[in-house]
């Protein structure tokens, strides 16, 4: 059909037609005010759920992507990873030492 894409919905496992300017628009959308506004749901959500909510997010996000990618994490993204929870800690340990009285 001239000026529709065809889309797999992943999740219902059906074809359905988009129109062309429907992709364009979504491809040029704001995606800093989604950004903004995806930070602001979650941290909304969360302080009126409570820290469990976070913690079920993640737990969701980590099954999708085994689901996607089931050999994640690999060696190498769990030494990159530690390697930044390793630099957090030192900046955390440097404003700590620059914060506190003397």
């Amino acid at each position: 059909m001239p000026g529709f894409v065809t889309c797999l919905r992943a999740n219902r496992g059906t074809m359905a037609a988009m129109d062309r300017e429907r992709v364009r628009a979504f491809a040029i959308r704001d995606y800093e005010a989604v950004a903004r506004e995806k930070a602001h749901y979650w941290a909304e959500r969360i302080e009126r759920l409570g820290p469990a909510e976070g913690m079920r997010a993640a737990e969701l996000l980590r099954e999708h992507v085994r689901a996607v990618r089931p050999e994640w994490p690999t060696p190498d993204d769990r030494a990159a990873d530690l390697a930044a929870h390793v630099h957090l800690c030192a900046l955390l340990s440097r404003a700590s030492r620059a914060l506190s009285p003397r």
